[in-house]
């Protein structure tokens, strides 16, 4: 235990700030960038969700945007290995939040009330 205690990864405000500012970042692109909208398989309740098709949009300027703020100088090449560690535990703390989050969202406000089916084995208590 004094092994993954010394060593663990720790969360730092720098790269938790960076984090939250990438995430929102992509967030904005995936929202105001010019795309089509494309649709995924039909749900249970036979909807089709639309999407928007900009990924590699966002990719190219997510890149150039990096590329350009190295080469002026303004943001380090080595930032991602510099700050690996806080890094690290931002995802995954962001990964757990929003798996709750979309658990959360698809039991108490379901976009399409069709497509909750509750087995009811996540309550089910035995009785041994």
């Amino acid at each position: 235990m004094e092994f993954i205690v010394r060593y663990a990864p720790r969360p730092t405000t720098g790269a938790s700030i960076a984090y939250a500012g990438w995430l929102l970042f992509q967030a904005a692109l995936y929202a105001w960038l010019p795309s089509p909208v494309g649709y995924g398989q039909r749900t249970p309740a036979g909807h089709l969700l639309p999407y928007r098709v900009n990924g590699i949009h966002a990719w190219v300027v997510t890149h150039a945007i990096a590329i350009a703020t190295v080469y002026a100088g303004v943001l380090d090449p080595a930032v991602i290995a510099k700050n690996w560690e806080g890094l690290l535990v931002a995802a995954n703390v962001y990964g757990y939040l929003l798996a709750v989050g979309a658990y959360l969202k698809a039991h108490f406000f379901p976009t399409h009330e069709a497509d909750r089916k509750f087995s009811g084995a996540f309550f089910r208590v035995s009785k041994t």
